[in-house]
């Protein structure tokens, strides 16, 4: 009957106030089956022309849709980052939209999906819509919920996020409409618009929404609620089973959440928001109404803050639950009174956030420390890490990310960053340019500026016309700003030095940056002056006289450079760095060469539990050059083994880079019997400008000498070195992944080369296939001892490269363990080291969910010998691949394995005890 009325009222509205509209409106019958997980939708809207030209087509938002396959945008997204909730959920878990039928001015028309954007909608107009024009939409569809994916859907049927699920335009914007898929970053841009949305639903259910609840009617079974709001961009709309939301008044602001984090929060730190809104939020257009749930004041928490679990939160009182929610309600405020394209224009989204954000911890918590309590304990307080103040995460957040080469542009709209670009670096570069910015235009202009941002009506499409406000306010000129650093990821590192009667200023890792500089300069009578000194592309004189006391680069810290020691000149300057033992880790101290120490512990079955202590230089920051010393003392043999390794790395650009090092080794690798390891590599690598790509190509020169030693009998064993050479070219990921690399072996005795070749795909939801194919010729094989040849089953292993729990095993537990290497066969068939040449096919698919079937063939060759073939089959359970797998063989070229009475022997396993390894298993989707 409301979907009846509606339909007149807009007809009627359409008829007579055709000239009078002023934003779009959308009138929307909705009722949500709980049972089904569908809501079935029908929806009147009007659309006016408010473009400077006709329009032949209209592209409508439908998000929903974008949870529907593993091919959407949004799972390509997620896949490409290691997040499989997509890619290996059910069909029944995934969402999508299934639509009946699309009218305008009660006429059918032609609609399709746009090509690669599932979720969105491109509507083909019957005659152009002139400029100013009106025309009436009707939508009949279904919309299937998915299962809670990036904090949107159904978890476990009693909580349904459904913000943003119905249809509504998208922007048309720089005479084009905006085409931008759903991709996991909740930054849809929206016309804002009335919105009426008459909601049946089951119940048990209450709602939650910043729409604005005019009534509410309990027919039995049922629930109807009708909500409505003026000028609304976001629809948040939440179904809970337990009425777990709560409303706090700050000001004229209500907020509903059901986080007890901020729900626990005291008088006092909803006061002192109040305040800080009151006094830097009063001239812009606010929300009335704000929905934060759990996971989305979660998702925009402080990282890393926000994984810390509540048992060990360094802050008292709730500081950084109110930290946090200031933080959310700044971004709410940006997102419903700004005009620009929160994707486009990241850099300027998250940057005034951080702005804003910084001032409020300023102001109220600026003794703050990084570490909180835990700065007092004593184990701790004499470390660099507990001298810093709270504010500081934002820098050391950056030069995290840029001592691996690995920052990008700010410039770059959120879709082309690296996760932990996206979430950590640039927003904190973004929030120091503008500081930068701030200092060279000065505080009135910087602030005036920002306001006509935050206020302003006129949508700002680019960084020109974001120029262009700042200009304004400003007489000084900004294009080094907006034309050059903010397009750049060049790395920092100003020296600043005396040679005879000049100071000299340059940028030692990039002598290509070309901006502004602020440098202070103290005199003799205490005075302190700055100055902003254009940067050449070599570097800058300075003048010395006498009455300079001191010189200081970058005063402020604003430039985020990776080394601050070499900023400052006085004529009393003593750079003589003492060395100082740190336990563990620490953030690096300027003053001191720190060499940090932490206990250790190795095993294998020769050298048993050997405890040890590693002694490196490696920090949190990766350094240009580190080294890592490792002895540990072998219970098991009784000597002292272990590893010492030096690591030189040079960034020759943003993709290309050289890494020279140098390892050397001692472990046992039999009873009384060890190895001595010496390894001089260079490794060139590049990767995709793209850094989001994974693609990745290495080229590799290594020289590995061995000597191993009978303990026993003190005798040379045996003594030998190999040259190699190795090119790599990979492209891993969590959907589709592939890796191609030629190895080539050589010194007196042999020359070996061979081809590996890995492939790995999804073809649907939760079922991959595999095949790896190697490819191994001798050019020349005249070692004796056959001890270079090719392995099938089990590596030989012969330059010590993989990590073994036992090495020298030939049969019990520990000679089951697996390795893909050459051959990789899974059982021992007949032929195990040809000398000639070995073709290996390895080939896996998915059965059900991590249970997959293996199957393997080969062709062999020894020298004299015509060719011999091989096979083998099983199961194999997927649990962590490359880090624990299990392998259990049915049937091969050589024995059924099933009425074999010793199977339990025949299961092979892939165990990783290698923290390294590890540890990118956890990072990999970061960087």
């Amino acid at each position: 009957m409301r979907y009846l009325l509606n339909r007149i009222f807009l007809i009627i509205f359409f008829l007579i106030y055709n000239n009078c509209l002023s934003q779009n409106i959308h009138n929307i019958d909705a009722e949500f089956l709980v049972s089904n997980n569908n809501i079935s939708v029908k929806q009147l809207s009007v659309f006016k022309n408010e473009t400077s030209k006709n329009l032949s087509k209209l592209i409508i938002y439908d998000w929903n849709n974008s949870y529907s396959s593993i091919s959407t945008p949004l799972s390509k997204k997620l896949y490409s980052e290691y997040d499989t909730s997509l890619l290996k959920s059910d069909l029944k878990k995934k969402g999508s939209t299934i639509i009946s039928k699309i009218l305008i001015n009660n006429k059918k028309v032609n609609w399709k999906r746009v090509e690669n954007h599932e979720d969105l909608i491109e509507i083909q107009l019957s005659y152009p819509l002139k400029i100013d024009s009106i025309i009436q939409l009707e939508f009949e569809y279904e919309l299937i919920i998915p299962s809670l994916i990036t904090n949107y859907g159904n978890r476990d049927d009693v909580f349904f996020n459904l913000s943003n699920c119905f249809f509504r335009f998208s922007p048309f914007i720089d005479g084009k409409w905006l085409i931008k898929s759903n991709l996991g970053f909740n930054d849809q841009l929206f016309d804002k618009a009335e919105i009426n949305l008459n909601f049946k639903f089951n119940s048990d259910f209450n709602v939650i929404s910043n729409l604005n609840n005019n009534s509410l009617k309990n027919t039995g079974t049922n629930k109807v609620v009708f909500l409505n709001g003026f000028l609304v961009s976001d629809i948040y709309l939440f179904l809970t089973k337990q009425n777990e939301f709560q409303n706090i008044t700050i000001g004229d602001l209500n907020l509903y959440t059901n986080s007890e984090k901020i729900l626990n929060l005291d008088d006092n730190s909803f006061k002192k928001i109040q305040s800080f809104l009151k006094e830097n939020f009063n001239q812009t257009k606010g929300l009335k109404n704000i929905i934060f749930e759990q996971n989305h004041i979660k998702k925009h928490s402080l990282l890393p803050y926000s994984e810390i679990p509540s048992l060990i939160d360094p802050f008292d009182e709730n500081i950084l639950a109110e930290i946090n929610l200031m933080k959310n309600i700044i971004r709410e405020l940006i997102k419903n009174s700004s005009t620009f394209d929160f994707r486009e224009m990241y850099w300027l989204f998250t940057g005034i956030e951080l702005f804003y954000l910084e001032k409020y911890i300023e102001q109220y918590y600026n003794d703050l420390t990084l570490i909180g309590k835990f700065s007092k304990l004593f184990f701790i307080k004499k470390y660099n890490v507990s001298l810093y103040k709270f504010n500081t995460q934002f820098k050391l957040a950056y030069n995290f990310v840029s001592s691996k080469n690995l920052n990008q542009p700010i410039s770059l709209s959120a879709d082309k960053l690296t996760r932990i670009n996206y979430k950590l670096s640039n927003p904190a570069k973004s929030l120091y340019s503008l500081k930068l910015l701030n200092n060279y235009i000065g505080l009135s202009s910087f602030n005036s500026s920002l306001l006509k941002i935050l206020n302003g009506n006129k949508f700002i499409h680019n960084n020109q016309d974001l120029k262009k406000i700042f200009q304004k306010s400003s007489s000084l000129n900004l294009d080094w700003f907006f034309d050059n650093y903010i397009h750049s990821d060049k790395l920092i590192d100003f020296k600043i030095f005396k040679k005879n009667n000049e100071l000299i200023i340059k940028n030692k890792l990039d002598k290509d940056l070309s901006f502004p500089i602020p440098v202070e300069f103290e005199y003799t009578n205490n005075e302190k002056n700055i100055f902003w000194i254009n940067q050449n592309k070599e570097f800058n004189k300075i003048t010395f006289v006498d009455t300079i006391k001191s010189v200081r680069i970058d005063p402020n810290r604003l430039l985020l450079e990776e080394n601050y020691s070499n900023n400052d000149f006085s004529n009393n300057n003593n750079n003589n760095n003492k060395i100082k033992f740190k336990f563990f880790l620490d953030l690096d101290n300027p003053n001191y060469n720190q060499i940090f120490y932490r206990p250790q512990f190795l095993y294998n079955l020769y050298d048993g539990f050997s405890p040890g202590i590693t002694l490196t230089n490696k920090s949190p920051f990766k350094k240009r050059f580190t080294y890592i010393f490792s002895p540990y003392y072998a219970t098991n043999s009784e000597s002292i083994v272990g590893s010492l390794s030096m690591n030189f790395i040079s960034y020759n650009s943003k993709i290309f880079s050289s890494n020279y090092s140098l390892s050397l080794s001692k472990f046992n690798y039999n009873l009384n019997q060890s190895y001595f390891r010496f390894s001089p590599t260079i490794v060139f690598s590049k990767r995709s400008k793209n850094l989001v790509s994974n693609y990745k190509q290495y080229l590799r020169l290594k020289y590995v000498g061995i000597n191993r030693n009978d303990i026993v009998n003190n005798s040379l064993k045996n003594k030998y070195g190999i040259s190699r050479l190795t090119y790599i070219n990979s492209n891993p990921g969590a959907k589709k992944s592939y890796s191609f690399s030629y190895d080539l072996q050589f010194n007196n005795e042999i020359i070996k080369n061979s081809i590996t070749f890995n492939y790995r795909n999804y073809f649907s939801d939760f079922r991959q296939y595999n095949i790896r194919l190697f490819v191994g010729k001798f050019f020349k094989n005249n070692n004796l001892n056959g001890s270079y040849n090719f392995s099938v089953d089990r590596p030989s292993d012969y330059l010590f490269n993989n990590f073994l729990l036992g090495r020298s095993e030939q049969t019990g537990f520990y000679s089951q363990q697996y390795v893909r290497y050459e051959g990789a066969f899974k059982s021992r068939i007949n032929i195990t080291n040809p000398n000639e040449f070995i073709l290996s096919i390895n080939s896996g698919i998915t059965i059900w969910k991590w249970f997959e079937a293996y199957f393997d063939y080969g062709l062999f060759k020894n020298k004299g010998e015509s060719f011999n073939s091989g096979f083998d089959s099983g199961f194999r359970l997927n649990i962590i691949e490359n880090f624990f797998e299990l392998f259990f063989p049915i049937y091969s070229s050589k024995d059924f394995y099933l009425t074999n009475n010793s199977y339990n022997d025949k299961i092979r396993f892939v165990l990783t005890f290698d923290y390294e390894n590890l540890s990118n298993l956890f990072t990999r989707r970061w960087f």
